[in-house]
C-alpha cells in the first residue's frame, strides 16, 4: 500500500441543486475506504469565464484529503463521482453539473496526457486559490515553492488580467492590447511560469492579456 499523501482538490458546478451537488461531493469522498477528508471550504462564487452566454454562476469551493491512491487512481474516482452526479462531456467553459480537479497531490510533479499536476491553471484562478486558501495556506506548490496562501495573497496583488479565448495570432493580440493600454503576455504553455524578482507570473492561455 502507498503512504498517504495529501492531496488539494477544486470543485465547481453552476448547474442543478448546487447545495446538494456539493454535499454529495463530501459524501462520497467520505465514503471512499482509502480517502480520508480532512476540510472542506465554504462556498465561493464567481462569475463563468468563457463557454455558452448566460450560464448561471458557479460555485467553488476546495477539499483537503489524505489518502493512499495513486494520482491517476484518485483523479478517477473524481471522474466517477462527476459522472454519478450527471456531467456529461461538455467544451471548455461550458456550464456543468459538477467538476473535480486534482490540483496537488504531496509534492509531486506529473506532466502526461491523462493528468497534470499541480493543476496548470492553479496559480492563476481565483476562484481556486481563493478556496485552496481557506483550507490549506501552507500546502506548497512544488513548481514554484511557494505556498498556497502566498499564491493566493500573490494572485490578489495583481492588475486585472483579460482572457482572449481562441486567438493565436500574436501580432493582431498584440495590436488589441496596444489600443486598450495594456500588455500583451505571450503564450508560454499552460501551467509554464516565468519567475520574476516579484514571484511567478503566469503567461498565456487563458491568462493572454
Amino acid at each position: 500500500m502507498n503512504p498517504m499523501a495529501l492531496s488539494l482538490i477544486g470543485i465547481g458546478a453552476n448547474l442543478g441543486d448546487l447545495s446538494q451537488q456539493m454535499f454529495e461531493v463530501r459524501r462520497r469522498l467520505a465514503d471512499h475506504p482509502r480517502i480520508k477528508l480532512l476540510a472542506i471550504s465554504p462556498n465561493w462564487s464567481s462569475l463563468p469565464i468563457g463557454g455558452t452566454a448566460g450560464q448561471p454562476g458557479f460555485r467553488n469551493a476546495a477539499a483537503l484529503i489524505d489518502s493512499d491512491l495513486e494520482p491517476v487512481e484518485l483523479l478517477r474516482h473524481l471522474q466517477a463521482i462527476e459522472r454519478a452526479l450527471g456531467r456529461r462531456p461538455a467544451s471548455k467553459g461550458d456550464a456543468r453539473l459538477m467538476d473535480l480537479d486534482l490540483l496537488l497531490y504531496g509534492q509531486e510533479i506529473l506532466r502526461s496526457a491523462e493528468l497534470q499536476i499541480p493543476h496548470p491553471w492553479m496559480v492563476a484562478r481565483r476562484f481556486v486559490l481563493g478556496p485552496a486558501a481557506d483550507i490549506a495556506p501552507g500546502m506548497i506548490d512544488p513548481v514554484t515553492g511557494w505556498t498556497v496562501g502566498q499564491l493566493w495573497r500573490r494572485l490578489r496583488s495583481e492588475p486585472p488580467r483579460f482572457a482572449w479565448v481562441g486567438c493565436h495570432d500574436r501580432q493582431l493580440l498584440t495590436a488589441v492590447a496596444d489600443q486598450a493600454g495594456l500588455t500583451f503576455i505571450p503564450d508560454v504553455g499552460a501551467g509554464r511560469l516565468m519567475k520574476s524578482s516579484r514571484g511567478p507570473v503566469v503567461g498565456g492561455g487563458e491568462q493572454s492579456l
